[in-house]
């Protein structure tokens, strides 16, 4: 496979004699302006995951009108919310759809299929062949309702676990257990089928970091890529979910060549979950919102040399709500001084973040590409 060179916009600089010495000049963003606005300046979008019990807030309904021109559920479209029962209730997924039509926002959706989330009633399912029908009717159904309203989908989400020791780099679970690898396949073909316009987006975690664990998944997702290019599976893009660690070893020239080897599969790329854990941080507020924007900043400058990249998607937008600050949140995210997490954009108060900024200044350093 040949990768594309890629440099970067510091890497041309330098390359093109600029003095070592001399900083850079980093673009000042309009504060009146919406982070979307900004992205959109450069052919990106904007947006984040929300929840629509949160609707009835109306300064942060103003912040999401003010700062994203796209929406994703946090929990609403996924099939153990819509599906408790057998009979499937979409009245969290209709309101955030209807949220996000009477404000002009672009809407994703997520996820069809995850191990971790599945109705209970469906697990208790002892036929492999109901089972199978049930999930596939789940999936149609479900793209079918939003037929031209959602612009694009995660149909499978965290499928690979190269830890679990498969050959394929696989993740042993429950889609896998009961029908196989094929599974992968015939969700995206059914998807395919119930809405031919939408983009079909494959999602996963845990590549963006110079380790050999992130190692081993970045290699076991291009293989996968690679599969599905091979067995035609019909897929449109790959979203990265970006859940970054402050104080992890990143090389961005390593993140840029992962980045150009998907793109060279002719996949385009969402980064679709971001947000930044700082339990590695100081205690104190504006040092460790320092750590969260250079986190950030960092990532969003590498990843948005690549032009493949067409939207990028923070995992909620105020830490107020954020998962990080749930009981859902991983061991190691959580602080040892019992500190609430930051990791986002605004403030439990709705305030603008040195977040936001290291993400507006981003959106503005970024090479221009068509809006997809």
């Amino acid at each position: 496979m040949r990768i594309r060179a890629v440099l970067s916009r510091r890497s041309f600089l330098a390359a093109a004699g600029v003095a070592a010495c001399a900083p850079l000049a980093e673009p000042v963003p309009d504060e009146a302006v919406g982070l979307d606005a900004l992205a959109a300046a450069k052919g990106l979008r904007f947006g984040a995951a929300l929840q629509p019990r949160h609707f009835a807030d109306a300064a942060y309904v103003a912040v999401v009108r003010r700062e994203t021109g796209v929406i994703v559920g946090e929990n609403a479209q996924k099939w153990h919310v819509i599906a408790r029962d057998a009979a499937p209730n979409y009245a969290e997924a209709d309101a955030l759809a209807g949220f996000a039509a009477v404000n002009g926002l672009r809407l994703r959706g997520h996820a069809l299929l995850w191990y971790l989330h599945v109705p209970t009633w469906w697990e208790q399912l002892g036929d492999r062949a109901a089972a199978e029908r049930a999930m596939l009717a789940h999936l149609e159904r479900t793209v079918s309702r939003y037929r031209g309203r959602i612009a694009s989908w995660d149909v499978v989400n965290e499928a690979i676990e190269p830890a679990d020791g498969r050959n394929d780099g696989l993740r042993r679970a429950v889609f896998l257990d009961r029908f196989g690898d094929g599974y992968l396949q015939r969700a995206f073909a059914a998807a395919r089928n119930a809405d031919p316009t939408c983009q079909l987006v494959y999602n996963d975690y845990g590549f963006e970091y110079a380790t050999r664990w992130h190692e081993r998944r970045r290699r076991a997702l291009l293989d996968l890529l690679a599969r599905f290019r091979r067995d035609g599976t019909p897929i449109d893009a790959v979203g990265l979910q970006s859940h970054l660690v402050a104080g992890q070893a990143f090389d961005a020239a390593l993140w840029r060549r992962f980045l150009a080897e998907i793109a060279a599969m002719n996949y385009r790329i969402v980064v679709t979950e971001l947000d930044v854990t700082d339990a590695a941080l100081p205690a104190d507020i504006a040092a460790r919102d320092a750590g969260v924007a250079d986190e950030y900043r960092r990532f969003l400058d590498a990843t948005l040399d690549e032009p493949a990249v067409e939207a990028v998607l923070t995992w909620g937008l105020t830490d107020r709500w954020s998962w990080l600050r749930s009981p859902a949140a991983t061991p190691q995210a959580i602080r040892r001084d019992g500190a609430a997490a930051r990791p986002l954009p605004f403030d439990d108060a709705l305030r603008r973040k040195p977040a936001w900024s290291a993400i507006a200044r981003a959106f503005a350093a970024a090479p221009a590409r068509p809006r997809a």
